[in-house]
């Protein structure tokens, strides 16, 4: 009986020690960088949806800035397409990335202007926005007019200069764009691309946004262009922040040095995991998995080197105050909700560092 026992526990080590290796060796076996392998699903695809992580995590937006600085996408692709700006702020963006040799001082203003009303929220506070703007401007410098990126708001039109009571905000709310903003988002992406069939774009949305399925904007996009629409899920947590299959992946990707590295998800072993992103469906139930999903996946940087950052310098100024206090009177939610969001409240929006791991 004790031999018994033995053989059985020895079985099931085995089993999950197998169960682990599959995923190292096909990571081992499939070594194309995040870069490389873009490339290569542009030349197929026009339209690339990423999945982002949590808006304020910053090492993705390294990723997305070494994408889009390179020959192949600033003469192939150009265009960089993203949820967290809407579409009224367009023209001062367009303004902005097509300036030339502004001095730093009205770089800033422009900067800070924009910063301050890219979103239907009371302020977008996330860093990496101002980053990648200002990231944008500076690789432009040493591009022709034909050839600098452009970067574009995917989200509904919204200004607060519209906004003079609750009133407004409520009639704004209950606006079929506010509660179907991925059907419009979806649209506004169809009809660019209707627009412009010689071009191609990188399009950046959040988590739920970027699926397949649940009317998202990304499944909005593929039902009308399937074969020019693809969709690539980016390393992180689950949205509850849980690790994704309890930390499988994670480990598989630390035995391989954590090495950036992009692959498709179908016929690999990560591809045929039970989905497990959005928590709060019975996946499993469904036999959806990740290949269902999303086409690719890339990993870059683990957990432990992922940090969010909100606020930029000089985001608040007496001046702003103000139009800050009115627009709280109105804001979505009466109170800051989390520490995290006090904290940054108190900071007056200065640039506030946590470590993403911490925040699991």
């Amino acid at each position: 009986m004790k031999q018994l026992i033995i053989i059985i526990l020895f079985i099931g080590i085995s089993g999950k020690i197998y169960s682990q290796d599959k995923y190292l060796s096909y990571l081992q076996e499939n070594d194309s960088s995040p870069i490389q392998y873009l490339e290569n699903v542009f030349e197929k695809k026009d339209l690339v949806v990423l999945c982002e992580r949590m808006h304020p995590e910053m090492t993705q937006y390294e990723l997305i800035q070494e994408i889009i600085s390179q020959e192949w996408f600033i003469n192939r692709v150009g265009n960089l397409i993203l949820e967290v700006s809407t579409r009224s702020i367009q023209s001062e963006l367009d303004d902005l990335l097509m300036s030339e040799n502004l001095d730093e001082e009205e770089l800033q203003k422009r900067l800070i202007h924009i910063c301050r009303n890219n979103s239907i929220h009371t302020l977008w506070s996330c860093t990496n926005f101002h980053t990648l703007v200002k990231y944008i401007y500076t690789l432009n410098q040493n591009l022709s007019s034909t050839k600098k990126v452009r970067l574009i708001g995917a989200d509904i039109a919204f200004s607060w200069k519209n906004i003079k009571n609750r009133k407004d905000l409520r009639k704004f709310k209950k606006s079929k764009e506010f509660l179907d903003r991925d059907l419009y988002m979806g649209n506004f992406v169809i009809d660019w691309y209707k627009s412009n069939k010689n071009h191609k774009a990188l399009i950046v949305m959040n988590t739920r946004h970027s699926y397949k399925i649940m009317h998202s904007t990304a499944s909005v996009i593929m039902k009308v262009f399937p074969e020019q629409t693809t969709n690539v899920f980016l390393n992180e947590t689950t949205v509850n922040r849980q690790l994704i299959h309890g930390g499988k992946w994670d480990k598989a990707f630390k035995a391989n040095n954590n090495k950036s590295i992009a692959f498709a998800f179908k016929g690999s072993p990560f591809g045929q995991d039970v989905f497990d992103h959005y928590p709060w469906t019975n996946w499993k139930a469904l036999n959806i998995h990740y290949s269902d999903i999303f086409d690719h996946m890339i990993f870059y940087n683990p957990l432990e080197k992922m940090y969010v950052s909100n606020g930029v310098d000089g985001l608040i100024t007496p001046d702003f105050e103000k139009e800050l206090a009115r627009r709280h009177k109105y804001r979505w939610f009466r109170k800051p909700k989390t520490y995290f969001q006090r904290k940054l409240r108190k900071s007056k929006y200065q640039s506030i560092r946590v470590s993403y791991y911490k925040l699991r």
